[in-house]
């Protein structure tokens, strides 16, 4: 069905050197931060194994599967959005801006609302997807309902404001820091707090991300907030201010 659709979009195209760099180049940021974020999770892993009972382990484990539930009942809207987004962005910039606004009270709304079930049922959930055994998971599981409505927030601003307007520079830095900061905070925590620690150490970098994501994008002139002004003139995605044109 994709094949479909992208053939309905762009047509038949033979691959060239050039196009198959511009395919990859283009791709490289969502490669680095699935990357990141998988060696970030594995490290974890292995740092709460290396200093802690195996029982930590699956503590954290049980929570952090759980989670990652609720995570991907988000991830369809992002992944319905952003091609439409990069396309308005380009074409239509102010409608981008108020589907980015709606996007991000939406689905922090939802993250919110996800972190307070997490939070509420998290003896249920624990008892049912892990097992009585699991018990201790249930304080790791409402760390995590943290996690959620940040995560709902860092996933818009990526895909929908950061990437669709060519900031992969920054985004990525961002990535790469957040990675460093999760691996300092979890040896810190760890030792203490076991998977308790590893929780609010995933929680610290998510927050982080948010704020770090937010300065960029104002920074870039993109407060999907502010009042929208005339930009259908602008030719460049990077032109998508928001702020008067002076700064």
């Amino acid at each position: 069905m994709t094949v479909v659709l992208a053939y309905r979009e762009v047509g038949f195209r033979w691959p060239t050197p050039t196009s198959v760099w511009n395919a990859l180049r283009l791709g490289g940021s969502m490669f680095l931060f699935r990357a990141v974020q998988g060696l970030s999770g594995s490290i974890n892993g292995v740092i709460l194994g290396s200093i802690a009972p195996v029982a930590a382990l699956g503590e954290y484990a049980g929570a952090e599967r759980i989670t990652r539930v609720f995570q991907q009942g988000m991830w369809p809207v992002n992944q319905a959005l952003y091609p439409k987004l990069t396309q308005q962005m380009q074409n239509d910039p102010n409608r981008a801006i108020k589907t980015v606004r709606l996007s991000l009270l939406f689905l922090g709304g939802l993250g919110l609302v996800f972190g307070l079930i997490m939070f509420l049922a998290a003896p249920l959930l624990v008892h049912l997807v892990l097992g009585p055994a699991f018990k201790n998971s249930v304080p790791v599981l409402r760390v995590f309902s943290l996690w959620i409505p940040l995560i709902a927030l860092s996933t818009v601003m990526i895909f929908q404001l950061l990437l669709p307007n060519h900031l992969d520079n920054k985004f990525n830095l961002v990535n790469l820091t957040a990675a460093l900061l999760g691996i300092v905070s979890t040896l810190l925590l760890a030792p203490r707090y076991k998977a308790l620690g590893v929780a609010w150490s995933a929680v610290a970098v998510q927050l982080y991300t948010v704020l770090a994501f937010s300065l960029v994008a104002w920074r870039a002139g993109l407060n999907p907030f502010a009042r929208v002004t005339d930009l259908s003139g602008r030719s460049e995605p990077e032109a998508l201010v928001l702020t008067d044109s002076k700064q």
